[in-house]
């Protein structure tokens, strides 16, 4: 198997970009090799049509962008390949690590351990919480964490949690869940520190880019086996080379997104062979070239900003399940999840 990844909507550590709130992926899986001789003739094509030595989907006219994924399409349902796809809404990663931060039942006695525990409760407690964060707070949780001063972070953690619990309490209607966090919100204010302590780290870890490779290593290892993984190819943009260390550990590892998993249900996985990894130029690479198509394709898709006969042609690429997979963090796919959970557990006579 031969894969190839690309990003799209890359604004570095800036989660707060109005232009880019969201940061996607597309990795194409095929079984043949696309930088083979075999595909010369149709790269050639799509370049000539592209009157450039790259495709670059956003600087081409809409008959020219038509015209070359008439051949994409083509090309993706004639060779059985796979993309897999990766949406990632950055504010909205703020928020779960703020949940992630205060409510962890390691840190916080008065954390309920099996709401925080199990994947069915975890999200319902984590959507009731974050549907009344705003970017203000996120903002402030931000700037706290990372940027103000180490004397006055203390402080300053303590009156935004004052505010949010306060706000808490006069929205959440729920009794049970008001106390919940209610409590645990004022234990993280009365002791800053244990918080703050624990949670500053490198920036790195909330990046966009970390989470989405997760993502995909985690998709991998769901496969039987992946011996058969010839090449690992992404391009050599930043944002993805600077992951290594992110994808080395994702690869060992698959996480379990069973309705009734808990936190822990991590099992190690050892089959992915790093030496296949390589960064290049997008200019060198047909897959790489492929994927960026693909990426920019699934944005405006999920943006629904496509051209009319744009989308008519590419639609069935996405909601075909055989060639299309996507993992997403954001907030409407946590609600999607918490509904089905809810849905799970009413079956099963909760």
């Amino acid at each position: 198997m031969f894969l190839y990844t690309d990003e799209s909507g890359n604004s570095g550590s800036n989660f707060f970009d109005s232009a880019q709130p969201v940061f996607y992926t597309s990795t194409i899986i095929s079984k043949l090799d696309l930088e083979s001789k075999d595909f010369f003739d149709l790269h050639n094509k799509l370049l000539e049509i592209s009157e450039d030595d790259e495709i670059h989907m956003n600087q081409l006219s809409n008959d020219k962008k038509f015209s070359i994924l008439k051949y994409l399409i083509n090309f993706v349902n004639e060779n059985d390949i796979e993309i897999f796809f990766t949406e990632l809404e950055k504010v909205h990663m703020l928020k779960m690590a703020f949940v992630d931060y205060i409510f962890d039942d390691g840190l916080n006695p008065e954390m309920d351990k099996l709401t925080y525990s199990r994947r069915f409760e975890r999200l319902p407690f984590a959507l009731g919480f974050a549907i009344h964060l705003t970017n203000d707070h996120m903002v402030d949780f931000f700037n706290i964490i990372f940027k103000e001063p180490t004397n006055i972070k203390s402080s300053l953690f303590s009156k935004l949690l004052i505010d949010i619990r306060e706000l808490m309490i006069d929205l959440e209607e729920d009794d049970d869940l008001k106390n919940l966090i209610g409590n645990s919100l004022k234990y993280a204010i009365d002791n800053p520190n244990i918080f703050i302590e624990n949670n500053v780290s490198n920036i790195k870890y909330l990046l966009p880019n970390v989470h989405s490779i997760l993502y995909i290593m985690n998709y991998l290892n769901s496969f039987e086996s992946m011996e058969q993984i010839n090449k690992f190819w992404f391009d050599e943009s930043k944002i993805l080379k600077g992951t290594n260390w992110i994808r080395e550990r994702g690869m060992e590892f698959h996480v379990s997104t069973d309705p009734f998993s808990i936190i822990s249900d991590i099992s190690r996985k050892s089959n992915i062979n790093p030496s296949t990894y390589k960064h290049l130029n997008s200019k060198e690479s047909f897959g790489l070239q492929i994927s960026d198509v693909f990426v920019w394709l699934f944005a405006r898709y999920r943006k629904n900003t496509l051209a009319d006969n744009i989308k008519e042609l590419v639609e069935p690429i996405f909601v075909n399940e055989k060639i299309s997979k996507f993992s997403a963090f954001t907030f409407s796919q946590l609600v999607n999840d918490v509904e089905k959970h809810i849905k799970i557990l009413e079956k099963k006579g909760f």
